[in-house]
């Protein structure tokens, strides 16, 4: 029986229970924002301009007969023709577009547990479909009127109907799969990508040449025809025969241009603040581009890369990195109002991209490569490469997830079965990184956990209670010191997404702030270049208070070698009794005449404050306005890691409750057992404990 279609009943009755608990976590979610937002989707879409000027009032107008029938698609058709389609069964009723919208990825949860199975094993599946369940920027995104609503679960679909047809031979399922193909690619033009991934995926499995040929040919050929009437449309109107929007070049432009930043133009228009060089220029091309020909930004981009394609590397390395390592809240807080750290039900699920970014990568290096994995590989390694052409938001990496998750799903049922040195290797790197960001630590955990249980089904089991002291003794110290440490780096604000005005004259910047800790030292500010010119000297100062007229300290900023999004670290005598005081802290150029290239980073003009113990200010001594917002800084205290430590665990701001005294003894006294059970674990070496290799017969 095929490996997509033979499931016990033990399996069935999991994954009910899993698809039952995924439905209900988002409908608790979604109950959640009807109670903080009384007026929740009542006139208006959830999550962003796009949400409402893109889809909601398109689909509106749909309804009222305003085809765009002499102008192409300007952008992705298929979200805002399904809202339409369901405006006109059952009403505008935006709730219960959201409820479907549930629905649907709960469908893809279960898609996801098939597509595992088929690929690695069932319980690869069941990882997989349970870390997709509880994860919270696709718990967050359900209630969001965006296209990734539509396109993970038609992506995770259509993985699965390509499985099954290949399985199976049956061609009903390559022909679903083609459907699936050409409305996720209506929905993002990334998805082509299957088309030539899926013909080097059956040449990989030694599928003969002609039968991939018919196969290609029914596959591409109906994902052709389900994209095609968008295609006519564009070329009909004059939009070239493609069934991408007529904006597709402007996008690509907005990523890639002499003043993009990876993170789009939102950067420099959505604020108030803007670089007014790169806001000229952005108009500039887009002006040229109406009146004489969208080509336009097609030679934009290809001016910039033959002019400074050294330039456009590193503004590749910087999308890769914002793509592939960057936390999920910083890429999703500067676009909308609601932060995931500001979601109760969402802090309970540990599951973090980092972590499962990093599981996936010990997927793919250490599992040993069979021909029915290179459809994900394939995917793996061209989809994050497609998607830094364009710039980043966040919604562009959630169409990373699925394979993502599938690989990260697949080392962590392989751990059992990992050799004795590449389980301690994998071991010792998740380790490390708990240490200095506990939200590893489920993944460090669930590693240990698998392969302990493996040791205790099928071997020796005298030194597993070591093993399980030796797990638990760590992570208690972990995240005790990850606290201590972090409290030297409390009084932080890591948001840069925005720029300041230029720092000229009356106009300076400055920043109010709470420090923690006693010895306050030192001060990181991010620097920003806003438009062009000669920088002038710029001063920094450190006082009590935005009313105070006395600087504890002031110093000269060195302006040689400056560079945006530099972080600049100003550093003084520290202050004995800083534990629990306010500073402000303001950069100024009262001589500098004429406008200048520098000012600082932060975020301004967001509903929610991204640090509540202090604002940042505009102005000067005299006349300070606070703003709605933050400058990005970082204030650290000098002493050493015992004396920050003590004043960690004597401040309840950082969630350290009761005497010091209680928490030295829990960390002395698991000190003490780590290295007890490492004695232990030393001494049984015979057995191994849960480094041994597991008895592959027996799993």
């Amino acid at each position: 029986m095929s490996r997509l279609t033979a499931v016990r009943p033990s399996q069935q009755f999991i994954i009910g229970l899993l698809l039952l608990l995924a439905l209900t976590v988002r409908l608790l979610y979604f109950n959640g924002l009807r109670a903080e937002f009384p007026d929740f989707l009542e006139a208006h879409p959830f999550c962003g301009l796009d949400a409402n000027s893109y889809h909601h009032l398109y689909a509106l107008g749909l309804l009222r007969g305003d085809w765009p029938y002499n102008e192409p698609f300007y952008h992705m058709i298929l979200y805002p023709y399904f809202l339409g389609a369901v405006y006109a069964l059952v009403g505008v009723n935006l709730r219960l577009i959201v409820v479907v919208q549930i629905l649907l990825e709960v469908l893809a949860c279960a898609a996801m547990y098939g597509i595992g199975r088929a690929v690695f094993n069932r319980t690869a599946g069941l990882i997989a479909a349970a870390i997709m369940a509880f994860y919270g920027p696709l718990i967050f995104f359900n209630a969001c009127f965006a296209q990734v609503a539509l396109s993970i679960p038609l992506f995770c679909l259509t993985l699965l109907f390509l499985l099954r047809a290949h399985s199976t031979g049956r061609w009903s399922y390559l022909i679903i799969a083609g459907i699936l193909t050409g409305l996720a690619a209506l929905s993002r033009p990334t998805f082509f990508l299957l088309l030539p991934v899926a013909g080097v995926w059956w040449l990989v499995e030694r599928v003969s040449i002609r039968r991939i040929l018919i196969r290609g040919a029914v596959y591409g050929g109906v994902a052709f025809l389900v994209t095609s009437p968008a295609a006519w449309h564009n070329y009909r109107t004059g939009g070239g025969f493609m069934p991408m929007p007529a904006s597709g070049w402007e996008i690509i432009f907005l990523g890639n241009n002499p003043v993009a930043e990876g993170m789009g133009h939102v950067e420099h228009v959505l604020f108030t603040y803007l670089d007014p060089a790169a806001e000229a220029y952005i108009n500039d091309v887009r002006t040229r581009a109406k009146e004489q020909s969208p080509d336009v930004f097609r030679e934009e981009v290809l001016a910039y890369l033959q002019h400074d394609f050294n330039g456009w590397l590193h503004l590749m390395g910087r999308k890769i990195y914002l793509l592939l390592f960057t936390r999920d809240d910083n890429l999703i807080s500067p676009y909308f109002f609601h932060n995931l750290q500001t979601i109760p039900l969402l802090l309970y699920f540990p599951f973090e991209w980092r972590s499962i970014f990093v599981a996936s990568l010990l997927g793919v290096v250490l599992l040993k490569p069979k021909p029915r994995h290179a459809l994900l590989l394939m995917l793996y390694v061209a989809l994050p490469l497609f998607t830094v052409l364009f710039h980043i938001q966040f919604r562009f990496r959630l169409l990373l997830v699925p394979v993502t998750l599938l690989y990260a799903a697949a080392f962590i049922s392989a751990v059992p079965r990992l050799s004795r040195w590449k389980f301690m290797a994998s071991l010792t790197l998740l380790a490390g990184l708990t240490l200095v960001w506990p939200v590893f630590g489920w993944l460090l955990a669930v590693t240990f956990a698998m392969r302990c249980w493996a040791v205790y089904r099928t071997g020796p089991k005298s030194s597993l209670r070591y093993a399980a002291l030796a797990a638990w003794s760590y992570l208690v110290v972990a995240v005790l010191v990850h606290h201590a440490y972090h409290f030297t780096f409390q009084a932080s604000q890591a948001q840069t997404i925005m720029v300041g005005p230029p720092i000229a004259g009356p106009i300076a910047l400055g920043q109010s702030l709470s420090v923690p800790c006693s010895g306050f030292n030192e001060l990181d500010l991010v620097i920003g270049v806003s438009g062009q010119g000669q920088s002038q000297p710029v001063t920094f100062h450190l006082r009590r208070s935005a009313d105070s007229s006395d600087d504890i300290y002031a110093a000269a900023l060195d302006l040689n070698g400056l560079q945006d999004r530099m972080k600049k670290p100003f550093v003084f005598p520290p202050q004995p009794d800083s534990a629990g005081q306010t500073y402000f802290v303001f950069v100024d150029a009262p001589t500098a005449g004429a406008p200048q290239p520098l000012t600082l980073r932060g975020t301004f003009d967001q509903p929610f404050d991204r640090y509540p113990a202090g604002s940042a200010y505009i102005g000067g001594p005299g006349h300070w306005q606070k703003l709605a917002g933050d400058l990005a800084f970082t204030a650290r205290c000098q002493g050493n890691l015992l004396t920050m430590t003590h004043q960690a665990f004597a401040n309840p701001a950082d969630r350290f409750y009761g005497p010091p005294w209680l928490y030295w003894t829990i960390l002395v006294g698991h000190l003490g057992l780590l290295g007890l059970a490492l004695v232990l674990i030393w001494n049984a070496w015979s057995d191994k404990a849960c480094f041994v290799q597991p008895d592959q017969s027996k799993l």
